[in-house]
């Protein structure tokens, strides 16, 4: 019956072991700070799913292309390039 006492033993070394990990305080924190933000956080704005390129930006971009490729880009590339 002695058995009982060595794996109760160990199966506490073991807790204590996983307890003083650094990861698991990393998890643990990692947890409170999402719920909480998930609990307090609060009516969010609605997001928009647009992003608007401007005309200096297609300038830029263009510029950088010809300095790239020592030419301009093609209505299709700079569709592209404005897509990405």
């Amino acid at each position: 019956m002695e058995a009982q006492p060595i794996v109760r033993w160990r199966s506490n070394e073991l807790l204590k072991r996983v307890l003083k990990e650094p990861l698991l305080h990393f998890a643990a924190l990692s947890f409170v700070v999402f719920a909480t933000f998930h609990f307090v956080g609060g009516e969010r704005a609605p997001q928009t799913q647009q992003i608007t390129v401007t005309a200096a930006k297609i300038q830029q971009v263009t510029a950088i292309f010809g300095k790239t490729w020592q030419r301009s880009p093609t209505a299709p590339e700079l569709k592209a390039l404005i897509d990405d």
